[in-house]
């Protein structure tokens, strides 16, 4: 059901805003309520829910290749190599591991 969050108190909206940032990057759900009873259940989008999924299940080798592919991609390309396509730098990667 998730987390029970009263909308009576002067926090309410600090502690929304927090809660919808965890529906939003977790896909984590909770319930308003309003003197005890049940108001609102704010779920995550679908797609922002498969996002938050498959956020969560990357291995740590996956996630030491995004974070190497993005401190690639914010260095910028070294050279002059022009426009790079995602089955070029795929191809890169796999001749790392061709064996002569």
């Amino acid at each position: 059901m998730g987390e029970a969050v009263p909308a009576e108190d002067d926090a309410a909206p600090l502690d929304l805003a927090r809660l919808l940032r965890g529906v939003e990057e977790e896909g984590r759900e909770f319930v308003l309520t309003r003197g005890g009873r049940p108001v609102a259940r704010p779920a995550p989008e679908r797609a922002a829910a498969r996002r938050a999924a498959a956020r969560r299940a990357r291995t740590p080798e996956q996630e030491r290749a995004l974070a190497e592919f993005l401190e690639g991609t914010r260095r910028g390309w070294p050279g002059d190599v022009g426009r790079v396509s995602r089955d070029d730098i795929h191809q890169e990667r796999l001749s790392r591991f061709d064996r002569p």
